[in-house]
């Protein structure tokens, strides 16, 4: 047997209850909340950023920094990476731990 259809009445309405939900959550999210997700993801979207952020750093750094004697291209690189492990080590170590 069919499903009966829905009427344009219906479908206006719940479209309009869709509309009204979208709204509401992203009043809630804010500015910060929709560039990094909702609470349950939030944390390991900031941990991507991170993650991109730092090597894009490393890779500015490896090609355009100028070498010092205080301060290398290695040094800067090791900085990014260091950055890099850490935020890693959150993305995948975090699911491990015992409860």
């Amino acid at each position: 047997m069919r499903e009966p259809r829905q009427t344009i009445a219906q479908m206006t309405k719940s479209t309009a209850v869709t509309e009204a939900t979208l709204k509401h959550q992203a009043q809630e999210l804010g500015l910060l909340g929709r560039l990094f997700g909702s609470a349950s993801e939030k944390a390991g979207n900031i941990a991507g950023f991170a993650v991109v952020v730092a090597f894009a750093g490393a890779v500015i750094a490896a090609i355009w920094m100028p070498d010092t004697t205080s301060f290398t291209k290695k040094d800067a690189v090791l900085a990014f990476v260091g950055i890099i492990t850490l935020a890693l080590g959150f993305l995948f170590g975090r699911g491990s731990a015992p409860h």
